[in-house]
């Protein structure tokens, strides 16, 4: 899938990770990053060159030996706009910074808009906004000149001017890439060389994602289907964070409440199968699954002494279960695994305490001191369960 110049043209130059990318407006188009940008259609047999060369194409460090993956001058990040066909961004490793409204018709160089010190840095992430094509992020680092300092910039207007986002962000920790929330505009995800950090305000303020260890980001993608935050390290694997609509919901409004119990995403149950693994020794590595059942995510403002309790009830007011966490400040998730918890189940011979509860509507309370707070969300169960 490599495209390969006519005889006697100079060869193309790609990144050992060159950027590949599927249109999301035209199905069965691929755009892909070397010296140029290429559009890959017919299941990729066939490509055209839509781009000029985008770098500064620079001799003295574009001739190298080796293994061929040891290239300089290319796009480094290519992205298309999710709400616009055909308008797609280009950022180059020796920095430069194009943009095109007509699908590599026309090419505009961006490069001198940037601010110092972002203007002519590697260009790592070019992130087009979810909710307006106007609107895009683009994250440059430096680290390779001795510079740490993170840098990520916004423009509202199609790269004519640019405002750093970078917040307060720690003040030597280089950027990898920025990623909008396809729902919530104003979340957003920046993987730096020691975590994940996110913020609530488009970049005003920024947190450390705590459970993410201090180790380099090199993506995040968001699953359309479960909303879970996928996050790939450079070394540590990849993380998944179970759920991230709460993040999504955390507004200025919630967060100054004293509690609040965020919606509850529905949940299927089923009973997991033993398999293989089972029967490995101790040196295979394998992540954990998820915890089985309904996740609850509680916001807590400040520490009182109160408890957190969620108490969980069927769409008829009967009582199923009842969960107690400490009331920590911050984002706190309980799960609820479906079976009725002690004190209100009745143990008689027989009864299977695996046995999972009904599909259908449940209700989840949270009383947090004198406040309370209800969600409801849906249980089914996988085909062939019997439930208790």
């Amino acid at each position: 899938m490599r495209p390969e110049p006519v005889e006697g043209a100079p060869r193309y130059r790609f990144h050992w990770n060159s950027p590949l990318i599927g249109s999301r407006h035209k199905p069965g188009v691929i755009y892909l990053g070397g010296n140029c940008v290429f559009k890959l259609t017919d299941r990729a047999e066939k490509y055209s060159v839509i781009s000029p060369d985008l770098t500064h194409n620079d001799p003295a460090r574009t001739t190298a030996t080796g293994s061929g993956a040891e290239n300089y001058g290319v796009v480094y990040s290519l992205a298309e706009s999710p709400k616009r066909a055909d308008l797609l961004w280009a950022g180059t490793d020796d920095g430069r910074l194009w943009i095109t409204e007509n699908g590599g018709g026309k090419w505009t160089e961006l490069t001198n808009n940037l601010p110092e010190p972002a203007r002519g840095q590697w260009i790592v992430r070019i992130e087009p906004s979810n909710a307006d094509p106007n609107v895009a992020y683009v994250a440059t680092n430096a680290y390779r000149a001795g510079d740490d300092r993170p840098m990520i910039l916004r423009t509202v207007d199609l790269g004519k001017t640019w405002q750093p986002v970078v917040g307060d962000l720690p003040a030597n920790d280089p950027v990898e890439m920025v990623r909008e929330d396809p729902v919530n505009s104003k979340l957003l995800y920046a993987g730096t060389h020691f975590g994940l950090f996110g913020s609530f305000d488009q970049g005003t303020h920024w947190i450390r994602i705590s459970d993410v260890p201090a180790v380099r980001v090199d993506d995040v993608q968001i699953h359309p289907r479960t909303n879970d935050l996928v996050i790939a390290t450079h070394g540590r694997s990849i993380a998944i964070l179970d759920d991230s609509t709460p993040l999504r919901e955390l507004t200025p409004e919630i967060a100054a409440k004293p509690a609040h119990l965020f919606s509850v995403r529905s949940v299927t149950g089923a009973y997991l199968q033993p398999g293989f693994v089972d029967s490995n020794g101790k040196g295979i590595y394998r992540g954990a699954n998820p915890a089985e059942g309904a996740l609850f995510t509680v916001w807590v403002k400040e520490f009182t002494g109160d408890e957190i309790k969620i108490a969980v009830t069927k769409s008829t007011g009967q009582p199923v279960a009842n969960l107690k966490a400490p009331g920590a400040p911050g984002l706190t998730r309980l799960n609820w695994d479906l079976r009725p918890t002690k004190d209100v189940s009745i143990e008689y011979g027989g009864d299977d305490p695996k046995r999972l509860l009904p599909a259908g509507d449940y209700n989840a309370e949270l009383t947090f001191g004198t406040l309370k707070a209800k969600q409801t969300f849906h249980v089914d169960l996988a085909e062939g369960i019997t439930p208790r």
